[in-house]
């Protein structure tokens, strides 16, 4: 799948669940989460959502919440962005897909020799 293509995905699938904890679902449990990123698997099989609560600490019955709406956020997102394949959504307190995920890839590149990817091949 083209980068872009993935990225619109994921952005909308954001959007989707944000819209839909913030708004929708009245889960007094639910109070106060943010949906900070989404990372989708190339074959739009998995989501991984990462959470974070105003208060700063999410806690188990917040989890199990989601848990249980997570079906109903599945067939949302499946209805509202038409899409053929709905990932499974994997929620997530700990998850780290900003810089830190970038500075992994980079330290996992220079273990292997690899040069960066910005660097131009020698013609």
């Amino acid at each position: 799948m083209e980068p872009h293509r993935l990225e619109r995905t994921t952005e909308a699938i954001r959007e989707v669940l944000s819209e839909l904890i913030s708004l929708e679902l009245e889960d007094p449990r639910l109070d106060g989460l943010e949906v900070v990123e989404v990372k989708v698997s190339p074959d739009k099989r998995h989501a991984y959502v990462a959470i974070k609560s105003h208060e700063g600490i999410v806690n188990a019955d917040t989890l199990s919440a989601l848990e249980g709406a997570r079906s109903y956020m599945k067939r949302e997102l499946q209805q509202r962005l038409e899409m053929h394949r709905t990932p499974e959504l994997h929620f997530d307190t700990t998850a780290n897909f900003g810089p830190q995920k970038r500075v992994d890839s980079i330290l996992r590149r220079i273990r292997k020799g690899r040069p960066k990817d910005d660097q131009e091949k020698p013609a």
